[in-house]
């Protein structure tokens, strides 16, 4: 037995109703089980239920033994004193709160249809990376459909977490956050972190005023970095702009040490992606106001593109030529990447914080403009009869696949859900 399955009968109920009774003989009645919390703390939240005539409202904690309420030292911690009823597997010791005062227990043990705790089994012992593989293709569409709905939903919230902490930062500055999470999105996973520490030791007040100025603007960013040496003449150049700004603005520059190079396509270089982000700024002075503007993709598009540098044309680090010209502009990926990462997570913030559900209709129709991923996990799906039209679908699968078929939370997942009950 698991807690995983204990968690899946009490939220659905998938119980026994006869037995209705607790350990201290009272009759329960359920009148709402609770929202699953999935952070720390109690596992059900505001449950509701009656102890023979006297309605209770509160946490409920779940446990395969009884005991293990011991184990996991909850009689220390004061977040457990709101917990009105404990639901186990198997009541091997009675519990007491602080008060002293036993706390009301149910034991599931016998009041559940084997026959669903097998199917769970079935799928838990299964090695495939989706333990439902072969019965994926005969389950109905409109419940994948609904899981997609909810998978994306997840998704965003997930991905605007940043965005979100970045918000608290500036004390609910969007032009600065969305400007800092611009530079967290394209330093791309490996460079995401440094390139938010660029952002923060280069704040807008400094370089909004160096975007007409000659190499100013790419001394500030290059410098600040840490990335400037004697690697060449442009490097040199920009070193004698930034020890003027250094020395103006009494700057100091991150450690060169924090960039990652390793195992990266040229492209995904972080010196080339810097001159990429300079060449955004240059441009669009305010783009998370621009960005709020757009109604269709091809806005967005010619929005995130910028003039060619002829330096970057030709490297992608800072003093090595590249054996052939290249387009400094951003790629097709690097785009999509982009409205991704960035732009989406940014219109579902703003809207669900100015309480604007026209910008989170904004921001699923891009996801749905853009052609979906052709990665591993998405061909996975393929396979199983799943083919993902849009972004929005192939971002989906990527939650669905990391957080429920890879996590082996099948007791979570609407088609797991569906399969163990058929």
């Amino acid at each position: 037995m698991t807690e995983d399955f204990l968690h899946y009968l009490w939220k659905y109920q998938n119980f026994n109703s006869a037995f209705k009774l607790s350990s201290r003989g009272q009759k329960l009645k359920v009148v709402h089980p609770g929202y699953h919390n999935h952070d720390s703390g109690p596992d059900f939240l505001e449950a509701k239920i009656y102890l023979d005539n006297q309605l209770w409202v509160g946490q409920v904690e779940l446990h395969v033994k009884a005991s293990d309420w011991y184990k996991h030292q909850h009689q220390f911690d004061p977040v457990y004193q709101n917990v009105i009823l404990h639901v186990v597997y198997d009541d091997d010791q009675p519990v007491y709160l602080n008060s002293e005062e036993e706390l009301p227990c149910i034991s599931l043990k016998g009041c559940f249809d084997e026959y669903l705790y097998w199917r769970f089994e079935q799928l838990m012992q299964n090695q495939d990376s989706i333990a439902c593989a072969s019965s994926f293709k005969g389950v109905d569409d409109i419940l994948k459909s609904s899981m997609i709905d909810r998978l994306i939903a997840e998704r965003l919230v997930m991905k605007s977490a940043v965005l979100e902490q970045i918000l608290e930062e500036t004390q609910g500055d969007w032009q600065e956050s969305f400007y800092r999470f611009l530079a967290y999105g394209i330093g791309l996973k490996v460079n995401a972190e440094p390139m938010l520490l660029l952002s923060r030791a280069c704040p807008a007040r400094l370089w909004r005023p160096l975007r007409n100025q000659t190499n100013q603007m790419e001394a500030l960013f290059f410098g600040q970095a840490g990335l400037l040496g004697e690697q060449d003449d442009y490097a040199q150049e920009l070193g004698r702009e930034y020890r003027f700004l250094s020395g103006k603005h009494n700057l100091s520059p991150l450690s060169r040490e924090l960039w990652k190079y390793s195992r990266m396509r040229p492209p995904a270089f972080p010196d080339f992606r810097l001159a990429q982000f300079v060449g955004l700024l240059r441009k669009r002075e305010f783009l998370a106001r621009e960005v709020l503007e757009i109604k269709e993709e091809r806005e967005l598009r010619q929005l995130l593109t910028f003039g060619e540098n002829a330096y970057w044309q030709r490297h992608y680090r800072l003093g090595k030529a590249s054996a052939r010209e290249h387009k400094m502009a951003l790629g097709e990926q690097g785009y999509e990447a982009l409205v991704i990462n960035v732009v989406v997570p940014y219109l579902f913030l703003y809207a669900k914080k100015k309480d604007r559900q026209e910008y989170q209709e904004r921001a699923l129709s891009l996801l749905q403009a853009l052609q979906a991923e052709g990665n591993k996990v998405v061909r996975i799906y393929n396979q199983l009869g799943f083919q993902a039209k849009s972004a929005l679908e192939s971002q989906a699968l990527l939650q669905w696949h990391k957080y429920y078929c890879t996590a082996k939370k099948c007791l979570n997942c609407s088609v797991g859900n569906q399969l163990i009950k058929s």
